[in-house]
């Protein structure tokens, strides 16, 4: 008889440990989905304010006349750089975030606003095959390339204005 209930007390921890491990692992599952939810609460937040502010300024801007260069020309880039988030800010307040965008001069082209004599020296560097092309027709990925190479290169200075969301 003892033989009989130490083995069905053997069964009865075995089970519990089971049922410990499983309960253990959805836990951790929940957790991670938690805080992976957090994260994309915190990144909405972000978005929001970066666009409140960039809204901000452009009200002021429209309201009050003068310079708008406020970011040296040369600065350094940071060594963590941009978040998507910041980027994203750029290309709002350089173009409202179109990447077919083109300024009312025609200067300035694309969702981060290049000269066509910056595209040519940046491509020249970096990416060969966009050396002539119009940014403002190039996909949106290499849009991104091009500013992160430009970020690389000179920093937040080469946008006076929008570079302000830039590290």
């Amino acid at each position: 008889m003892r033989r009989e209930e130490l083995r069905f007390e053997e069964e009865a921890l075995a089970l519990a440990a089971e049922i410990a491990e499983a309960e253990f692992a959805a836990r951790q599952a929940l957790v991670a989905f938690l805080e992976a939810k957090q994260a994309e609460v915190d990144r909405q937040v972000e978005r929001a304010r970066l666009r409140a502010e960039e809204e901000d300024r452009r009200a002021e801007a429209i309201a009050t006349p003068g310079p708008t260069t406020t970011i040296p020309a040369e600065t350094v880039p940071a060594e963590v750089g941009p978040t998507a988030e910041q980027w994203e800010a750029l290309r709002f307040c350089e173009a409202t975030g179109n990447y077919g965008a083109v300024s009312p001069t025609g200067n300035y082209r694309g969702a981060y606003q290049f000269s066509r004599v910056t595209w040519d020296w940046v491509a020249g560097i970096y990416h060969d095959r966009l050396v002539g092309l119009d940014p403002a027709e190039v996909a949106p990925a290499d849009q991104d390339a091009m500013a992160q190479a430009l970020y690389d290169l000179r920093g937040r200075g080469q946008w006076p204005v929008c570079g302000r969301y830039l590290p």
